[in-house]
C-alpha cells in the first residue's frame, strides 16, 4: 500500500508541474497563432497548430481529470489500506496486467503527439529557410517572425534568443514531453488499477452484504417465532430455566427475546414484562466485543442469559413479580419500588446465575471472548462451583459481590435507605 500513495498524493512540486505544463502549450499556441496571421497561406503552419491543439486538450483533459479523481482516490486509498497485504499486491498486479497493454498503446500515441509538435516547431525555421540566397543565421531568424531582426536596436538580443530556442528549445520540449509522458502513462495504470481494486472491493462488499442477509433473514425468522427460539435454547442447555413452581421456563421468556433483540448493546433500560412488574435498569458491557466474534444468535443468547440473571438476583423474586419475603411491592405506574428492610439473595437466584456450561469452553480465553470480562471473573473465582451447591454466607456473599456488582450497590443503597 506503502507504494501506491505517493504516485497519486498531490503535492506542491506536481502542482508546479502543471503550471509550467500548462504555460508552455498555452505560449507555443499564441506564438503559434502569430505565425498563422502573418503566414496564413502556409499550410505547414496550419497542420503544426492543429497537432498542437490536439495535444494541449488531450493533457488538459487528463490533468482536469486526475485533479478531479483525487480526492475519491484518496478515499479509496485509505480504505484499500485496512486490506491485507497479500491480497492487496494481487489485487495490483492484476490490475496492472490487465491495463498494461492500454497504457503502452496510450504511450505511443502521446510520445508522436508531443515530440512531433515539439520538435517540428522548434526546428522548422532551419528545415523551411535553408534554400534563401542569405543563409545567414539572422534571415533565418527573420523568416521566422513577422518583424525583421536585421534593422532594430536588439539585433544581438535577439540573436541570442532565437540561438537559444532553435538549439535548446527542441531539447527541453523534448525532455518535458517525456516526463509529462510518462507521468500521464503512470497515473492512467495507476487510474485504471484502483478502478479494478474499487470493482474488487465492491464485489466482495456486495458478496458480504448478500452473506450477511442470508444470515439476518435466517434470524429473522428464527426471531418471528420465539416459542421455536426457546425451544432452541432448552434444547441446547444454554440458560437453565427454573423457579420454585417448577415451570421449566420463565413465563415472560417471549418478551425478554422481544427486549434483547432490540438492545442487543444491552446499555438501555430494559423491560420484561407488559405490565411493569418487573423491570431493570442495569448496565452490562462486553457486548461488542461477543458480536465482534459471534453472529447475532450469540449475541442475542447472552443477552437473555445475563439479563435473566441480572432480573432473577436484583429482584430475587419470581417471572410473575412475586417478591420473596414480601417486604414491599412493584407497582406497574411508577416502575420497581424496592423492598424496605435487608437485601437477600435466595439460592434460586445464585443457582440460575450459572449462565453458561464451563466445559464447552477449552479455556477461560475462549469464555472471555464470549462473555467478557465478568463471566471470565465469575468462572475463575468459582471454577468448581455446581448449580446447586450451597456454601457459606460468607463465601456466598464474596462471590455474589463480585459476580453481581450492581446488586451490592443496590443492596447498600437500601440499607443507607437512600432509594
Amino acid at each position: 500500500m506503502s507504494g501506491l500513495w505517493p504516485n497519486t498524493q498531490r503535492s506542491r512540486a506536481y502542482d508546479l508541474y502543471i503550471l509550467s505544463v500548462v504555460s508552455l502549450f498555452t505560449s507555443s499556441v499564441v506564438m503559434q497563432i502569430t505565425e498563422l496571421v502573418y503566414s496564413h497561406d502556409d499550410l505547414r503552419y496550419v497542420a503544426e497548430i492543429l497537432f498542437l491543439l490536439v495535444a494541449c486538450v488531450i493533457n488538459l483533459f487528463k490533468i482536469s481529470h486526475i485533479l478531479h479523481r483525487h480526492t475519491p482516490i484518496s478515499r479509496l486509498l485509505s480504505d484499500l489500506e485496512r486490506e491485507p497485504p497479500a491480497e492487496l499486491r494481487q489485487y495490483c498486479q492484476e490490475a496492472i496486467d490487465k491495463t498494461d497493454k492500454r497504457c503502452k498503446n496510450f504511450a505511443i500515441l502521446l510520445l508522436a503527439i508531443c515530440m512531433g509538435t515539439g520538435l517540428s516547431w522548434s526546428v522548422s525555421p532551419l528545415i523551411v529557410d535553408r534554400g534563401k540566397e542569405d543563409g545567414s543565421l539572422v534571415l533565418v531568424f527573420a523568416a521566422r517572425f513577422p518583424f525583421d531582426l536585421s534593422k532594430n536596436n536588439f539585433y544581438a538580443i535577439a540573436l541570442i534568443y532565437e540561438v537559444i530556442v532553435v538549439t535548446g528549445f527542441s531539447f527541453v520540449h523534448a525532455a518535458v514531453s517525456l516526463i509529462q509522458l510518462v507521468i500521464i502513462i503512470h497515473m492512467c495504470g495507476r487510474f485504471e488499477m484502483l478502478n479494478t481494486l474499487l470493482t474488487s472491493t465492491d464485489e466482495r462488499a456486495v458478496d458480504e452484504f448478500n452473506r450477511k442477509a442470508n444470515v439476518s433473514t435466517r434470524e429473522r425468522e428464527l426471531f418471528s417465532s420465539p416459542e421455536s427460539l426457546e425451544e432452541h435454547l432448552s434444547s441446547n442447555s444454554i440458560i437453565k430455566f427454573t423457579n420454585n413452581d417448577g415451570l421449566s421456563r420463565p413465563q415472560k421468556l417471549s418478551l425478554i427475546l422481544e427486549s434483547c433483540s432490540k438492545n442487543l448493546e444491552m446499555n438501555q433500560e430494559i423491560e420484561t414484562t407488559s405490565g411493569g412488574s418487573i423491570k431493570s435498569w442495569v448496565e452490562t458491557s462486553n457486548s461488542e466485543q461477543c458480536c465482534l466474534n459471534h453472529t447475532r444468535y450469540h449475541c442475542l443468547v447472552q443477552c437473555v442469559q445475563m439479563h435473566t440473571r441480572l432480573v432473577r438476583s436484583t429482584y430475587h423474586g419470581h417471572w410473575d413479580g412475586h417478591v420473596i419475603n414480601e417486604p414491599g411491592s412493584l407497582p406497574p405506574s411508577d416502575g420497581p419500588k424496592l423492598p424496605q428492610g435487608e437485601f437477600t439473595l435466595p439460592e434460586v437466584a445464585y443457582q440460575d446465575a450459572l449462565p453458561i456450561p464451563y466445559e464447552k469452553f477449552k479455556d477461560l480465553q475462549q469464555l472471555k471472548k464470549f462473555c467478557g470480562e465478568e463471566a471470565r471473573t465469575f468462572y475463575s473465582q468459582l471454577p468448581k462451583m455446581a448449580p446447586g451447591e450451597k456454601s457459606k454466607k460468607k463465601d456466598r456473599k464474596n462471590r455474589i459481590e463480585i459476580v453481581f456488582p450492581n446488586v451490592v450497590k443496590i443492596q447498600k443503597a437500601v440499607q443507607r435507605k437512600s432509594l
